[in-house]
């Protein structure tokens, strides 16, 4: 079993791009290619690297402006890929939305049993872990098992793998565990949303995550914020899960006045961001000014409705 994990899909320059590997069928050193394409199938990063007998190694590539550009990769780790984007986004989800929802991006799970399924494998009821083996512990009939020795961690999809160890009907595998509640690919898809959102309010812009001014970066956060908020109120599978929340009807309607607030403060955020400071400048004439003058997010304060009510010719 191979099993290529990233910390984090969404990276933007001159930050780390952090990468498990994971394969089960090691029994010693062997060299691992590691390579970087672009959506042409270039390779930009290459090396080799020797992979101990215990099956594990782990790494990082540096994202930087000399071998990338905005837009998508793919790593690929002896046979196995894995994709991830490089652009601003990054930014918004780290900084933003992960400090906001940081107490749903390591939610506990205490010595979950998990579920048997064949060649050595068991499944848990969350996915999405999170990729740090100090929170991890794996117990067989209430004895340590070791990560990356005698298991093999399965992090996006909630699933352990033992190695060398045959599970038989009557062992209990049991898991703590963290998990997160949203995945990067939907901070990304609401902070979309909420560029367009900002884009289509007048005056209306087109633009991307890259072009648009970082006044916008507030209210791109607090609006994808508000729909990771919508999203847990809508999830009612969220609410009857009282293994995670015993007061799930108390956090229910904190979460509801937090989404309320978070609503509130984006239509204020978004008027600072698409306020009259975008005015674009505009050529006038008029009875009172013999000569065209260039109107902007400034100098419009100069002027009255009277002095700009006359235009003669000039657009």
């Amino acid at each position: 079993m191979k099993i290529l994990t990233l910390k984090d899909k969404y990276r933007y320059f001159e930050t780390d791009l952090e990468y498990i590997y994971q394969d089960s069928g090691i029994t010693e050193e062997t060299d691992v290619n590691i390579s970087v394409k672009n959506s042409q199938g270039d390779t930009l990063y290459s090396e080799t690297k020797i992979m101990p007998k215990t099956g594990y190694i782990g790494g990082k590539i540096r994202i930087n402006r000399d071998n990338f550009i905005v837009g998508s990769y793919i790593l690929v780790v002896d046979t196995e890929l894995k994709e991830f984007v490089v652009d601003y986004r990054a930014v918004l989800i780290e900084k933003g939305l992960s400090e906001l929802l940081t107490g749903f991006e390591h939610i506990d799970v205490y010595d979950e049993i998990g579920v048997q399924v064949p060649i050595n494998m068991c499944n848990f009821t969350f996915k999405n872990w999170v990729p740090d083996t100090t929170k991890l512990r794996v117990l067989k009939n209430g004895e340590d098992l070791e990560v990356y020795k005698d298991i093999y961690i399965d992090f996006d999809n909630g699933r352990l793998h033992l190695k060398n160890n045959s599970i038989l009907d009557t062992d209990d595998i049991n898991v703590t565990y963290q998990f997160s509640i949203f995945g990067e690919d939907t901070y990304a898809s609401f902070l979309d949303l909420a560029l367009d959102e900002l884009n289509s309010s007048a005056p209306a812009t087109a633009y991307d995550f890259e072009s648009a001014p970082r006044v916008f970066d507030p209210a791109m956060v607090m609006r994808a914020y508000s729909k990771c908020l919508g999203r847990l109120l809508l999830d009612l599978s969220f609410w009857n899960n009282t293994l995670i929340f015993p007061e799930p009807t108390a956090l229910k309607s904190t979460i509801q006045a937090m989404y309320q607030a978070a609503l509130t403060e984006f239509q204020e955020l978004k008027k600072s961001a698409k306020g009259l400071r975008m005015v674009r400048p505009r050529g006038i004439s008029s009875q009172k000014i013999g000569m065209p003058v260039m109107l902007d997010g400034v100098n419009y304060k100069n002027w009255t409705i009277a002095s700009i009510a006359q235009i003669s010719g000039v657009r």
